[in-house]
């Protein structure tokens, strides 16, 4: 993963910004030595978990600058990140969606 990561840090290199954040991500990987974390596999769990939130940030952002670039471009709801506390809600509400007869 650290080699794709250096892979994307280089085709984002005509953005400063991105290739920025997708260096020092790269960074973390390289820096998170599982064996540094044997007494204590939860904080592994929370970095990982956290790195990857990172990454996820990373691609929307891409995302919203590559519809920047092209307005005409369409929209998903995927697209979207919805705040855990809020998930549930906005689940059911696209299932009621889908319930609703026409």
């Amino acid at each position: 993963m650290a080699g794709e990561a250096a892979d994307l840090r280089s085709l984002l290199a005509d953005s400063q910004e991105f290739e920025k954040l997708a260096q020092e991500l790269a960074q973390a990987m390289r820096n998170l030595d599982p064996s540094r974390f044997v007494g204590n596999p939860e904080q592994l769990d929370r970095l990982r978990a956290d790195l990857i939130e990172r990454w996820k940030e990373l691609e929307l952002r891409l995302s919203r600058q590559l519809q920047l670039d092209r307005p005409d471009a369409v929209r998903t709801a995927s697209q979207e990140r919805v705040s855990e506390k809020y998930r549930a809600l906005v689940e059911e509400y696209y299932r009621s969606l889908s319930r609703t007869k026409r």
